[in-house]
């Protein structure tokens, strides 16, 4: 079995110590016994010394340039050679649609070309993965408005608004619970019943949210963190007849459904 490769770090050292020990003539021959102790210290052959010290040589160290590199140039040039070029994996690609290079399954099967071969040659940079969103498309209006918006924000001295008057109001819609939840129960401890008529049609209720700038209060030494509130868009509503749950006319909050 030979000897492992040697380091960047070890053959830049090597390097270093024959400026060191050397007299100035290392470049025509190492002094004796130079070669045999840094091949003993960095358990490689005298050989192997003389390599790195011709590749100086032919990178101009004789004439002063110390931006010589003598590091391993077996990356990329060794191991199982690939069964496609980068040019031939781009090709292939531009060949399909954009629908069918979905997921690396289907373009497996639109190429011909193995899963495993497509997961390596990713890994290796040939081509990549992107996720696109979808997003709202903005009308002149629209582009005007924001652009007013942004320059409402900068005062006459060109200098940024503090906006600790200006308040940020958000709604979203969220599901009541999930169709699936994980609970970690003691021993003994009884399991959560959870019920609703149709798990496709879950409620859903909108909550706004309001936000403002962080500011210091100097009255009472603290910070105000930027929560203001949220708050559920329910109604109460008087059921419209009676079940097992409750007798008609019985109010009940509901999400409101319809919002003016």
């Amino acid at each position: 079995m030979g000897k492992p490769d040697l380091t960047n770090q070890a053959r830049e050292a090597i390097i270093r110590e024959v400026f060191l020990k050397s007299s100035g003539n290392f470049l025509a021959r190492l002094p004796n016994g130079l070669g045999s102790e840094l091949a003993a210290k960095y358990s490689c052959t005298e050989s192997t010394i003389r390599k790195l010290l011709s590749r100086a040589r032919k990178q101009g160290v004789v004439d002063g340039n110390m931006s010589f590199s003598v590091a391993n140039r077996k990356k990329g040039r060794c191991g199982r050679k690939f069964k496609f070029t980068p040019e031939q994996v781009k090709t292939k690609l531009l060949e399909l649609p954009l629908a069918d290079r979905t997921t690396l399954r289907s373009i497996s099967e639109k190429t011909e070309v193995k899963l495993a071969t497509l997961h390596r040659y990713l890994k290796h940079g040939m081509f990549r993965a992107h996720s696109s969103t979808v997003r709202p498309v903005l009308t002149d209006a629209n582009k005007y408005a924001r652009l007013k918006f942004a320059a409402s924000m900068v005062g006459s001295d060109m200098v940024l608004k503090e906006m600790d008057d200006v308040v940020h109001l958000d709604e979203k819609w969220f599901y009541i619970t999930k169709v699936k939840r994980t609970f970690y129960l003691v021993p003994g401890e009884k399991e959560p019943e959870r019920k609703c008529k149709s798990k496709r049609f879950i409620t859903k209720v909108m909550f706004l949210s309001a936000v403002a700038r962080p500011r210091y209060d100097e009255v009472t030494g603290l910070w105000w963190k930027d929560k203001i509130g949220t708050w559920p868009f329910t109604e109460k509503v008087a059921a419209a007849r009676s079940y097992s749950s409750h007798q008609a006319p019985t109010r009940q909050r509901q999400s409101t459904r319809y919002l003016h």
